[in-house]
């Protein structure tokens, strides 16, 4: 997804955070979260714990993506029991209420923007 969306949006010099278990543990990626970035990218389960622990804020985000892309053995975000579970339990606790508390005040702001890529 990160490449994708570099080629998609032609820019390279983006402050990426890999909010992925195999990158970073948790407390380095608050800090690198700290430290601002201009896009994070994460499985559900990862994300949900950075926003549970304060470290990641969804009203300020205004684009939230999920990679749909298939992996080698042909599986997918919806298509893998934990990562659905994980997705839809992120979904219901943070993303929706974030979006439509959002929205109710898009008036006087952006309003945040779902994307599967």
């Amino acid at each position: 997804i990160i490449r994708g969306l570099k080629a998609k949006l032609k820019i390279s010099n983006l402050r990426i955070a890999k909010l992925f278990a195999r990158h970073m543990k948790p407390a380095q990626q608050e800090s690198f979260l700290k430290e601002g970035c201009s896009l994070a990218v994460g499985t559900p389960s990862r994300v949900q714990k950075l926003i549970d622990l304060g470290s990641l804020d969804l009203k300020s985000v205004s684009l939230i993506c999920f990679d749909m892309k298939k992996d080698a053995k042909k599986l997918q975000i919806f298509t893998l029991k934990d990562m659905e579970r994980d997705m839809l339990k992120l979904f219901h606790s943070h993303i929706y209420p974030s979006m439509a508390e959002t929205t109710m005040k898009k008036a006087a702001q952006k309003s945040q923007k779902l994307c599967f890529f």
